[in-house]
C-alpha cells in the first residue's frame, strides 16, 4: 500500500549562504566599487537611481573580484547539489558569464524584472548600508495563488511578495525566471552589491522532457547526489589557487 506523502509541486528553489571566506574580503569590495562608481558612468538597466557596472565585474583584474567569483561558484555547487534527485550522478558545465557590482544611495531601487538567457541569478552582499530590511524582494510567479488569502506563514508564502535581508556575506541563488526587485534604499551609507548570472548545462537525462512524476514521498531520503562540476578555462585556475572548491569535484 503507498504511504502517505506531501508533494510540493512546481517548487521555487532558493538558496542563502553566509559565506565566511567571501565576507573577509568585504571592505576590499566595498572600497573598489567605491572607486569604480566614481571612475566609470555605470548602466542604466533596472536601476532607478544608483549606480551599476559593466557586465564584466568578475573578469576585472584585482584578488577580491576572483575570490568573489570563486566563492559564487561555490554557492552555485551548493545550490546544484541541493535541488539535485538523491543518488544522482551527474556532470554539470556551469558558466558565470556576467556579474556587476550595485551601488544604491538612499530611495535608490530596482524595478521588477527577470534574468533572460541564464538558468540562474544570485546577488551577494557586500555592504546592507544601514538598512538590511530594503534588499530583495521575489514575486510568486503564480498569479492565482493569492486570489484565496492564505496567512503567508501557513502557505511557504504562496501568492506573497517574500522578502530577504540585505545581509553582508550573503549569496542568495533563484531560478532567472523569478521575478523580483529591490526596494528603495533607506540608509544612511551606500549599499553595496554584487549580481549575476548563470549558464548551465545540465546532465543527460533519458526522463520524459516535460513531465514530472510526483513522487511517493522520500524524495530527499537516500545517497547524496555524487555530481562533479566544469568551469570555464579562464576561471579555473583562480577556483583551484583559492582552493574554495571544498567537497566539489571540478573536472
Amino acid at each position: 500500500m503507498p504511504s502517505d506523502s506531501l508533494d510540493l509541486l512546481w517548487p521555487t528553489p532558493l538558496l542563502k549562504i553566509s559565506d565566511p571566506i567571501a565576507i573577509a574580503s568585504n571592505d576590499k569590495l566595498r572600497n573598489l566599487i567605491l572607486r569604480s562608481s566614481r571612475r566609470e558612468p555605470g548602466v542604466h538597466k533596472t536601476n532607478l537611481g544608483g549606480w551599476q557596472s559593466d557586465i564584466d565585474f568578475f573578469e576585472r583584474d584585482d584578488p577580491a573580484c576572483a575570490l568573489l567569483r570563486t566563492r559564487a561558484y561555490h554557492a552555485v555547487f551548493r545550490y546544484l547539489q541541493e535541488t539535485a534527485p538523491r543518488g544522482a550522478l551527474g556532470h554539470y558545465e556551469v558558466s558565470i558569464g556576467s556579474a556587476w557590482a550595485n551601488l544604491n544611495n538612499r530611495s535608490h531601487e530596482n524595478s521588477p524584472h527577470m534574468h533572460p538567457g541564464a538558468q540562474l541569478s544570485g546577488v551577494y552582499y557586500v555592504d546592507d548600508g544601514g538598512n538590511r530590511e530594503g534588499g530583495l524582494r521575489l514575486v510568486d510567479p503564480r498569479a492565482q495563488a493569492s486570489m484565496i488569502p492564505v496567512p503567508p506563514r501557513w502557505s511557504r508564502g504562496a501568492g506573497e511578495h517574500v522578502r530577504l535581508l540585505a545581509q553582508p556575506g550573503l549569496f542568495v541563488i533563484w531560478p532567472a525566471w523569478l521575478q523580483h526587485y529591490v526596494v528603495g534604499h533607506q540608509g544612511d551609507r551606500p549599499r553595496v552589491s554584487v549580481s549575476f548570472n548563470v549558464r548551465l548545462t545540465f546532465p543527460d537525462d533519458d526522463g520524459g522532457a516535460g513531465v514530472y512524476s510526483a513522487g511517493g514521498g522520500g524524495e530527499r531520503v537516500g545517497a547524496e547526489p555524487r555530481l562533479t562540476f566544469t568551469v570555464p578555462p579562464h576561471h579555473q585556475k583562480s577556483f583551484l589557487e583559492e582552493g574554495a572548491a571544498q567537497d566539489m569535484v571540478v573536472g
